[in-house]
């Protein structure tokens, strides 16, 4: 029994401690270059997809463009709702659960308004359908989205930082508002051809997104400086921004008159947002499907 033991103890033990590091060690790899490959993917499909709205034609423009940016947002959707389940199923902490559900919802709500844009520019043949009632989807969204950034920032933000989050939101959207009604021209629209109701639009949607930009920035920020480990939540800020950074320029082009003429560029930073979307939380649920959360790992 005690050669037995000393074999156990310097052969077996060894062994058993070395194939365990060594597991451990390619489980780690494993995870660290699951989002490399998602991001490979998500440039493979960014190129492919925005390349429809590039190729296209000036007759076939509208069509390409609008059904690239609903598939792209229903694959988000998608993957939303499959994230959630994940968390459900795993008994991830009910936070995660909740504020999935609630950007899940905010999505669902978007993907109509874009399908409601398709129904106006494909069906009804408007070429620029602003405003209509898919203004009121987009709108509505934006509560749960901004909802769900704030919620995720308080959770990966260090104490001295959140005093920002009341601060800079509001700073944020008198300056865009501002901006934008004295530079470019929102009061133009109070003409009796578009109406006040149109003004009102154009101003909650930079109000709008620049609260809605403030989190997403700020979670760039705390997260800078970590590996590939928080590509989840890096990948989900960005792509808030290529949304806010769309409508922007989007609103700029219609103020001045050209929003039929350059819509298809800011197609493609919408497109891109719902595809980048996508990768965040494809990598979300693999996570919450592994029973984690979100690891966030210092360099």
């Amino acid at each position: 029994m005690l050669f037995e033991f000393r074999v156990l103890d310097q052969s077996v033990m060894p062994s058993i401690l070395e194939n365990s590091v060594e597991i451990r060690l390619l489980s780690y790899r494993k995870y660290v270059n699951d989002p490399w490959r998602t991001i490979l993917i998500l440039v493979g499909s960014l190129v492919v997809s925005n390349s429809f709205i590039i190729l296209s034609s000036e007759d076939t423009q509208d069509f390409f463009t609008n059904w690239t940016i609903n598939t792209a947002a229903a694959t988000a959707l998608s993957l939303s709702i499959i994230t959630v389940v994940t968390a459900y199923k795993h008994r991830i902490d009910r936070f995660f659960v909740q504020a999935y559900f609630i950007f899940t919802v905010g999505l669902a709500v978007w993907l109509v308004a874009e399908v409601t844009w398709t129904y106006y520019q494909l069906v009804l043949d408007i070429g620029t359908p602003f405003p209509s009632s898919a203004d009121a989807f987009w709108l509505s969204g934006y509560g749960f989205f901004i909802y769900f950034m704030f919620r995720i920032y308080n959770l990966l933000s260090k104490e001295n930082e959140k005093l920002l989050v009341v601060l800079v939101p509001l700073a944020a959207a008198i300056i865009l508002g501002y901006i934008l009604n004295l530079t470019f021209g929102i009061a133009d629209l109070l003409s009796a051809q578009e109406g006040s109701l149109a003004w009102l639009i154009s101003i909650a949607y930079p109000i709008l997104d620049g609260i809605l930009l403030i989190p997403a920035v700020l979670i760039l920020w705390v997260l800078r400086g970590k590996n590939m480990a928080s590509a989840n939540w890096s990948l989900l800020a960005l792509s808030i921004v290529l949304v806010t950074v769309a409508d922007i320029g989007f609103g700029y082009s219609a103020l001045i008159h050209k929003a039929r003429k350059e819509e298809w560029i800011w197609d493609l930073f919408y497109n891109s947002s719902y595809l980048v979307m996508s990768a965040a939380l494809f990598l979300q649920s693999r996570l919450f499907a592994k029973g984690q959360t979100s690891i966030i790992v210092q360099e």
